[in-house]
């Protein structure tokens, strides 16, 4: 029957039939909208057809395979398949179609002919579109079911991959990675080589032939061809493919797959997979899951790459710093030369070597050491230009030559030789050349890289420097000996048991000694006596501990006199080890002998100046005394024409004085011995009171005095004294060069330093003039010091005591114009610096806080002559010593250091003795240190160290004592007076001016009759001069204190005398106050007196109305 009578025939559907297959038509789709993949599908569609309602006897789904038209039954219902066939009258198939491409068919069976009519066609052609729909679906969700998976697993894959540096493992486990990923039989793994410009296999896996460690020139095979290319490529048939390598023809390799792996454009390697089934084939899917895969793995396997030659650097650096430190080490020029080259040869792991040094002299290289050469050519000598190591000296770059033999520019020395290939570079220092090194291979197969340049090019740098340290070595050692040899200075070595190994001739000069008889002897016992053994012997021990120190002393030569030696001791140390010590003798007889000279003629010096003051005021305290009473006995008796001559002798006695008191204050400013009491003091009460003094002065030649002052000046810590005397000396210039017109004084506080002053409308001055303006005894010319007068002295004092202070003048001034003197002062007043220690004193402080032989002390004071004259004195027993010049920098080395015992001077300024003892114990870190108080009179405290309560200089000045006296009165009738004063002229004066305020004097001319005077009577009060005959008024107040009555006796000291450090401490607590004679006023004078005597009546027994 033909074909399509047998599928359709002419039985009619009945209008129920089509119903009930449409309906089952409906189940039919709703069941495969619920299949979740194809095979769901399939069965769900033979499964409904199988329905009564579409009467099949069979029922079976067929689709095609993925590369070609070759159905495959899928599903079937009922009695489909070879066992129905014979049974089948009639078949329908009907097409299923995915667009317009043939996926399958479906076809059904009934066991009659002519058994399906259009209906069954109609109904079987919806069901078959529904099938073809629901598979293209399912195989969507497939695809990207497996898409998903792929994907899943590749980032897993790579994740693996990222996490493995070490190369060699990550290259096998790279290959392994793909393979699985694309279910395939096996594969290869091959890297770049850039140098080389082919690929080396790196991995195998599950190949017949393992060609890891094979090299591919690019194009050859299936990666030779994509690394080419840089494209992917598939091989169906690898065995007919004409490309394919010969080290594959005899394997059962069917299907390459292969990809190159790159980055950018950068070719990294290539991966190759393959099939041995013939059966299998790859796939778009493959290739795209496999260049998703080769990305990935170029990243992974270039940055283990990158890690693993990074390493390889630091491993060589590391080798290179150990071979650097081992030749760091050693300093003997040959032995360092050949070090440095057979280093050189196992760091490059070659043949051999040769090391050439530059000889500047010549301009040539000499060949200098050799390692595994054919021949040495040591000793030999190469022009520039001449070989591998003249090419590269003359070039200044490294060389790299492949096959020596061959270059035209070898050397006739290696033309026998077996030399192949060889590697040069210079040694350079920046751009000056040391030397060249070559090194070479002997095998013909070995070639040098860049690898072995870069390590060649980071050993040379550091081996010419080494090669040049032992050079600047060897000449140095070959400089100290002649030095030594050649030195005016003792010098000599000892080994660590303090015995001679050598000395130099002026050791043999000093010491008298021949060193044949002093080697091997105890350099302390051999020039030391009894007395300075010990501390000989400090030294040594603290230069064989490391330190060095620095010393005087006294040393013994070979004939047992005694020279003066300033001593060096050095510690030896040979390679980091202490081998001993090199000690040094400088002969100072002479220059200590000096020293002496200057000290003894300084002090003559100052006792001249003391004399001299003494003399001097002596005489001025009869003139400027009698000259004031004179005059207010003139004015009591009405005799006025007397008053302006006496005037005239008061005013000349006072510029007499006042020419002194210059001439000694520069005496003592330059010998260093002016110091400062500094102390708070309001600035704005202390401006008024200079207002004050000068305003008459100034208002005398017509002038007027303007004051500009800021508000909220405030506190200043400085010497009132002479920050006062500072500001009176310029207001008193000003008023004397300036006749009619303005003087201003101003000041300012501008953050920690204080501005001062003094502008004037005078005669001004040139620049030449304001040239010398500050020098001693220099005015502005010949003309100004005769017109106006002066010694040109106080612009230079003034200057200094700015200077000591911590601030300075300067001046600026036109001439017939005026002239504007600034003053900047510090706020807190910076305390005069210690003069430069002597270069004697200097070692001497070296070598006490070298040594510690006996423990470690800290001196505590502020004056620098006090702190050595204690370091010397402990340093001489073996001790440390450290200094302190204030309470907080005594607190911090305290803490810092906790030394055995602290020295601690009582009177310092700012924070004293006891606050300093208070703060010690008070911190549990220093409570337990021992703390012995002291003390030594310095000049700027003077008045506290002497224990006085007022201080008045000769001349007298009556209104200052009579301050004094209203200070200190009592009654009338117990207020006594014992005048104890050679100078007859100076005793009357003090009486007339003692009972004109209602006192009682009695006299005495000198110190033994002033002791009389005291068992006659007891006084209130001592007026005490120092120099006297017979008895002074040291002696006196030993005497005095010595009796039980005389100990509460206040003594006032009036002297003309400048008192010296003995006199200070002669002094010391006996006296209440040091007067100078003529330099208080009359009421100053007895304001003094009278406040003693208060300060010595606490029970009021002497005290009265006053006067």
């Amino acid at each position: 029957m033909p074909e399509h009578e047998r599928v359709l025939g002419n039985a009619p559907s009945s209008d129920l039939a089509v119903a009930q297959m449409r309906s089952a038509l409906l189940r039919l789709s709703t069941r495969i909208a619920e299949s979740k993949d194809e095979e769901e599908v399939c069965q769900a569609v033979v499964e409904e057809l199988r329905q009564k309602a579409f009467g099949f006897e069979g029922v079976g789904l067929f689709l095609a395979g993925a590369s070609a038209f070759e159905p495959t039954l899928r599903a079937s219902a009922g009695e489909f398949g070879a066992g129905a066939a014979a049974a089948t009258v009639s078949e329908l198939k009907i097409p299923l179609k995915s667009g317009q491409s043939a996926i399958g068919e479906l076809v059904v069976q009934r066991d009659r002919a002519g058994a399906f009519d259009n209906g069954d066609l109609e109904i079987l052609a919806a069901a078959a579109n529904q099938a073809s729909m629901a598979i293209g679906r399912a195989r969507l969700l497939e695809a990207e079911r497996k898409r998903t998976a792929e994907q899943r697993a590749l980032l897993a894959t790579l994740a693996d991959l990222s996490g493995e540096l070490e190369l060699d493992r990550l290259l096998q486990v790279v290959l392994e990675r793909a393979l699985s990923l694309l279910g395939v039989t096996g594969g290869e793994l091959a890297v770049y080589d850039e140098v080389a410009q082919e690929l080396i296999i790196v991995a195998s896996h599950n190949m017949d032939t393992d060609a890891v460690g094979a090299r591919v020139p690019l194009g050859e095979g299936a990666m030779g061809h994509v690394a080419l290319t840089h494209e992917p490529l598939i091989i169906p048939r690898y065995q007919e493919w004409k490309g394919r390598s010969q080290k594959y023809s005899q394997d059962s390799v069917q299907a390459v797959m292969v990809a190159p792996l790159l980055i950018g454009q950068r070719l990294v390697g290539s991966i190759a997979s393959v099939h041995s089934d013939p059966k299998r084939e790859f796939g778009e899917a493959d290739l795209r899951l496999l260049n998703l895969f080769a990305a990935q793995a170029a990243i992974a396997i270039e940055n283990a790459r990158l890690f693993s030659a990074e390493r390889e650097r630091a491993s060589e650096q590391q080798a290179l710093i150990d071979t650097l430190s081992d030749l760091s080490g050693e300093l003997e020029l040959s032995k360092l030369l050949q070090a440095v080259l057979e280093r050189a040869v196992s760091l490059l792991g070659v043949t051999g070597g040769e090391l050439a040094i530059y000889d500047p002299e010549v301009e040539d290289l000499s060949i200098v050491a050799s390692h595994k050469m054919p021949e040495s050519a040591v000793g030999a000598r190469m022009a520039l230009g001449e070989g591998a190591m003249g090419r590269v000296a003359q070039t200044k770059e490294p060389l790299i030559i492949p096959r020596y033999q061959e270059w035209e520019g070898r050397s006739g020395k290696y033309t026998q030789s077996s030399v192949q290939a060889v590697m040069a570079a210079p040694l350079m220092i920046g751009s000056r050349l040391v030397g060249a090194i070559a090194s070479v291979h002997s095998d013909p197969n070995r070639k040098f890289g860049e690898a072995d340049l870069r390590r060649l090019m980071m050993f040379a740098p550091q081996a010419a420097i080494a090669i040049e340290n032992a050079r600047l070595y060897s000449a140095a050692q070959r400089y100290f000996e002649d030095l030594v040899l050649n030195n005016p200075v003792a010098i000599v070595s000892v080994d660590l048991e303090m015995n001679i190994t050598n000395c130099n001739p002026a050791f043999e000069k000093l010491f008298g000694y021949k060193e044949e008889e002093v080697l091997g002897r105890n350099i302390d016992r051999l020039v030391t006596t009894d007395e300075t053994l010990g501390e000989a012997v400090g030294y040594t021990k603290q230069a064989m501990a490391g330190h060095t120190t620095v010393g005087i002393g006294r040393r013994r030569r070979q004939d047992g006199t005694l020279i003066d030696v300033e001593i060096f001791t050095i510690p030896v140390f040979v390679s980091g080890e202490r081998v001993g010590m090199m000690a040094l003798y400088h002969d100072i007889t002479e220059l200590l002998q000096a020293r002496r000279d200057a000290e003894a003629a300084n002090e003559a010096k100052s006792q001249f100046l003391a004399n001299m003051s003494h003399e001097l005021r002596t005489p001025l305290n009869a003139i400027i005394g009698y000259s004031e009473m004179l005059e207010e006995d003139a004015l009591d008796a009405g005799q006025d024409d007397f008053i302006p001559d006496l005037q005239k002798i008061h005013s000349a006695g006072k510029h007499l004085l006042s020419l002194i008191n210059d001439i000694l204050d520069l005496s003592k400013i330059e010998a260093g011995k002016m110091e400062l009491f500094v102390e708070p003091f309001e600035v704005r009460p202390t401006l008024d009171s200079v207002a004050t003094t000068v305003r008459p002065l100034i208002e005398k030649n017509g002038n007027r005095l303007e004051l500009q002052f800021d508000d909220g000046l405030g506190t200043m810590h400085s010497d009132l004294t002479r920050v006062r005397q500072v500001l009176l000396n310029l207001l008193s210039n000003a008023s004397k060069f300036t006749e009619n017109g303005t003087i201003t004084l101003r000041a300012a506080r501008e953050g920690e330093r204080f501005v001062f002053s003094v502008s004037d409308t005078g005669i001004g001055m040139t620049p030449e003039q304001q040239g010398k303006l500050f020098e001693a005894f220099s005015q502005a010319d010949v003309s100004t010091a005769a017109r106006y007068g002066g010694t040109g002295l106080g612009l230079a004092i003034s200057k200094r005591f700015c200077q000591m202070l911590g601030g300075d003048i300067s001046v600026h001034s036109e001439a017939g114009v005026g002239s504007i003197f600034t003053v900047t002062l510090p706020a807190v007043a910076l305390q005069r610096a210690a003069a430069e220690p002597t270069p004697i004193e200097s070692s001497v402080r070296e070598v006490e806080k070298s040594t510690g032989v006996s423990g470690t002390v800290l001196v505590v004071d502020d004056d620098p002559s006090a702190r050595v004259l204690m370091a010397r004195l402990l340093a001489r027993e073996g001790f440390r010593v450290e200094e302190a010049a204030d309470g907080p920098s005594a607190l911090e080395l305290a803490r810092d250091l906790h030394p055995d015992l602290i020295t601690l001077d009582v009177m310092m300024p700012g924070m004293d003795g006891w606050s300093v003892l208070s703060a010690l114990k008070d911190a549990p870190e220093t409570a337990d240190i021992p703390v012995v108080m002291s003390t030594i009179l310095d000049e700027k405290n003077m008045g506290f160290a002497l224990g006085a309560s007022a201080y008045l200089t000769k001349p007298i000045d009556r209104d200052r004592l009579a301050a004094v006296l209203r200070r200190y009165g009592g009654d009338r009738a117990r207020r006594t007076v014992l005048v104890v004063e050679d100078d007859e002229g100076t005793r009357s004066l003090v009486r007339r001016t003692l009972e004109k305020q209602g006192w009682t004097v009695i006299e005495a001319e000198n110190g033994r009759v002033g002791l009389e005077r005291l068992e006659e009577s007891r006084p209130a009060l001592i007026l005490l001069d120092l120099l006297m005959p017979e008895m002074d008024g040291f002696e006196f107040l030993e005497q005095l204190r010595e009796l039980d009555s005389g100990e509460s006796i206040p003594v006032v000291v009036i002297t003309a005398k400048e008192l010296t450090d003995n006199d200070r401490q002669r002094l010391n607590g006996g006296v209440e106050r040091v007067v100078g004679k003529g330099n208080q006023s009359k009421d100053e004078f007895l304001s003094i007196v009278r406040d003693l005597v208060a300060a010595h009546d606490p029970a009021g027994e002497l005290r009265g109305q006053g006067s």
